[in-house]
């Protein structure tokens, strides 16, 4: 049977991913864009929303190059835009927001609480390290970030010569003239959790004015600086 006009052209719908597998694939995809853009990709989720699916990503600047600002978030919005409306990999309606971490910025490595040493942290470990069996919350002041070689001498630095997260130690001021010493393999999630002052002091040192009150601090309001969406 000859086929029908056009039968030929017909092309199979792709089967929809998973949502593991579309958000894994938006991570890396919106990880290259902002990594472009020299930024840090902080953290991102891929929610549920009304309207179809929402999209955070939360940006920094690298090391040494202050705090992001409301025209960095636009400007790496913009860019990934461009890029979801090019490939369109999202079924659907989707938004995207694109903010700063905020006070409650997440710590994914070593060097990250390196870079906030004398800042409040909080570090869920896997385990309690005083009495065993479940899990422990730290709060305290990141104090340094220690590896230790083959020798058994430590140092302070970020695990990036050479060392793994095994032989990674972060040191904590938990008041009271008392520090604690906590595994980096036993730490499950940190994130800053400065004072106010801390804050403020923050965004001194990176040379920018910081207008977080406290009440923002405590409930980590932040609002998105780059907001995007494709109905």
């Amino acid at each position: 049977m000859a086929p029908r006009p056009n039968e030929e052209e017909a092309v199979a719908p792709r089967p929809p991913r998973s949502n593991v597998g579309l958000e894994a694939a938006l991570q890396a995809q919106i990880a290259g864009v902002v990594e472009a853009a020299g930024l840090d990709l902080i953290e991102f989720r891929m929610l549920r929303s009304g309207r179809g699916i929402r999209l955070c990503v939360f940006v920094d600047r690298l090391p040494g190059k202050g705090l992001v600002d409301i025209e960095d978030c636009a400007t790496v919005s913009r860019k990934i835009s461009t890029v979801l409306e090019a490939d369109d990999p999202i079924p659907g309606a989707w938004d995207l927001e694109v903010s700063s971490p905020g006070s409650k910025r997440l710590l994914r490595h070593a060097a990250d609480m390196e870079r906030f040493v004398g800042v409040r942290a909080r570090l869920q470990l896997q385990q309690d390290l005083h009495h065993g069996g479940g899990r422990e919350t730290v709060v305290g002041d990141l104090v340094a970030v220690t590896t230790t070689d083959a020798s058994g001498a430590s140092g302070v630095a970020a695990p990036a010569g050479g060392a793994t997260v095994a032989d990674t130690t972060v040191i904590l001021d938990v008041g009271g003239g008392q520090q604690r010493l906590i595994p980096l393999k036993l730490v499950q999630r940190a994130h800053l959790d400065p004072t106010f002052e801390q804050w403020e002091q923050l965004g001194r040192r990176a040379g920018m004015a910081t207008s977080m009150d406290a009440d923002a601090v405590a409930s980590d309001e932040t609002a998105p600086a780059g907001v995007a969406a494709k109905e």
